[in-house]
């Protein structure tokens, strides 16, 4: 359902940004760094 999809979006959305902060590139991560 679309609730599902909403739901693994959010979930990739903040895997990436863990990935982000993993990496800490200052120039693409900047927000996360």
């Amino acid at each position: 359902g679309r609730r599902r999809s909403w739901l693994v979006l959010s979930q990739s959305l903040v895997i990436l940004g863990l990935i982000g902060m993993g990496f800490c590139d200052p120039h693409l991560f900047r927000q996360f760094c």
